[in-house]
């Protein structure tokens, strides 16, 4: 099997693993609009990362200069410029909602379509640099090399970490915010722990999936999972496992017919979503 493959298939059941809970939480939360507002801010962070890195290399004298060097990170890698911008953007996004200015669905479909669209027009304006704005729009998979797993994992772990040491919390203000509050568990912390997660999820995943599909990779598996489970722990593990499945059977997919990788991940996931609705209801 080839090695971009490989890499290919780790990327995806790490990403896979770790969206499968969180993605339920997403679902019971009824967040995800949230979650695609903050995908598509990961567009202006790559375009501000391009950006950015253009400028210090339009301005350094020569290779040697701290600013070229800079610059050059920023333009091959900009990765950590939106790991940074969704992160930001979560929690003014939470901050925004608590103070209740406006709905919040027309908040997050500002923020959402707004980014975006700031985004797109950055990138481009940017005449100097060819950039491949689809594998930034539906993600790349199968460019991910060993540098890129390594990137994935640290964080995903300690997501994956965050998350199942602050489960009974995170369900508990999930399910009644109120009662929660009244057993001792600060709801506000609790809310940003949550959203900062998602944003470094959404953020990590936006390479694999691209912009406009890693949302869909977080609410599906799970949304196919509730069908089949009846406790929230079961539908967390449930969501994990269809979730890899997917991702297994959306690349050999992609290997076999030559097709998109991101998309055809996402297509199977909706696919198996559609069959597991047409099976009767258990009683």
């Amino acid at each position: 099997m080839p090695e971009f493959i490989i890499n290919a298939l780790l990327a995806g059941t790490l990403l896979a693993i770790i969206g499968g809970p969180l993605g339920c939480f997403v679902v019971w939360r009824r967040m995800a609009y949230f979650g695609a507002a903050i995908a598509h801010s990961g567009l202006l962070g790559v375009a501000l990362a391009l950006l950015t890195g253009s400028l210090l290399l339009d301005a350094a004298d020569n290779s040697n200069d701290p600013g070229y060097r800079l610059g050059s990170t920023l333009v091959n890698d900009p990765w950590p410029a939106v790991l940074i911008v969704s992160l930001l953007l979560a929690m003014g996004l939470l901050i925004l909602q608590r103070r209740h200015l406006l709905a919040s669905d027309t908040l997050l479909g500002i923020v959402a379509h707004g980014s975006l669209a700031v985004g797109l027009l950055i990138v481009a304006s940017m005449a100097s640099l060819q950039v491949d704005i689809m594998s930034y729009l539906f993600g790349d998979i199968l460019a991910v090399g060993d540098a890129d797993i390594i990137m994935l994992a640290v964080p995903g772990i300690a997501v994956l970490a965050l998350l199942v040491g602050n489960w009974r919390p995170l369900l508990a203000a999930t399910v009644n915010a109120d009662i929660a509050a009244a057993e001792g568990i600060n709801i506000r912390r609790t809310e940003l722990l949550f959203v900062l997660m998602l944003a470094c999820v959404v953020a990590l995943g936006i390479r694999l999936v691209g912009v406009l599909l890693i949302v869909s990779m977080l609410i599906i598996p799970p949304a196919t999972a509730r069908r089949l489970t009846n406790t929230p722990v079961h539908m967390a593990i449930a969501a994990s496992v269809i979730s890899v499945l997917d991702v297994w059977a959306g690349l050999a997919a992609c290997w076999y017919f030559n097709l998109p990788a991101g998309p055809t991940i996402v297509t199977v996931s909706m696919l198996l979503f559609i069959a597991v609705m047409l099976l009767p209801e258990q009683k």
